[in-house]
């Protein structure tokens, strides 16, 4: 059951970085490219990699 907590906590962490940079009103970024990577710098800081397009 201790492995189970871990993931719930490690999934909640990644949820909750998700919707501030979600809800960060600093980024002024209209097509999202910022947020979207700072997502999927969210990811792979945690070990979940994604398949992505490469915006270039």
């Amino acid at each position: 059951m201790p492995v189970l907590l871990e993931v719930e906590g490690d999934a909640l962490y990644i949820l909750e970085k998700n919707q501030t940079i979600l809800n960060d009103d600093t980024l002024d970024d209209p097509e999202c490219f910022e947020r979207i990577e700072l997502i999927v710098k969210t990811f792979y800081a945690n070990g979940l990699s994604t398949n992505r397009h490469d915006w270039g």
